[in-house]
């Protein structure tokens, strides 16, 4: 792993970490209290799609960089894929969402810090 992260991998944790820190949406069930950020994946590739690319209609090419985005940081430990239906023949290939790893966390979190000190000119 030699290779730092892309722009796209960056933004996609810095997206990720934004979306952890919603607050907390508490609606009544049946079932009690539930808080639906807590149900909803920290970051999905349309979130993406609109946040990095500015469209919500993506091209080919855009969907794979996306894809292949996610794919790395799940190979990286920094992602974990969110399925909506636990025993679907659809679970493997096509996730809902994603939801940071505690190193994802940490990782994002430092590129928030990184990205908020100013730029020192020599």
């Amino acid at each position: 792993m030699g290779r730092g992260l892309s722009d796209l991998q960056q933004s996609i944790l810095r997206l990720a970490l934004a979306r952890t820190q919603r607050p907390p949406n508490m609606v009544e069930t049946s079932l009690g209290m539930i808080d639906k950020n807590a149900c909803r994946p920290h970051v999905a590739p349309r979130d993406v799609f609109v946040s990095f690319y500015g469209c919500a209609k993506p091209t080919n090419i855009e969907t794979a960089a996306v894809s292949r985005a996610f794919r790395r940081l799940i190979a990286r430990g920094l992602l974990v894929a969110r399925h909506r239906f636990e025993n679907s023949r659809y679970r493997r290939k096509y996730p809902s969402g994603y939801d940071l790893t505690e190193h994802g966390l940490q990782e994002a979190e430092r590129l928030s810090v990184k990205s908020c000190q100013p730029v020192r000119n020599s």
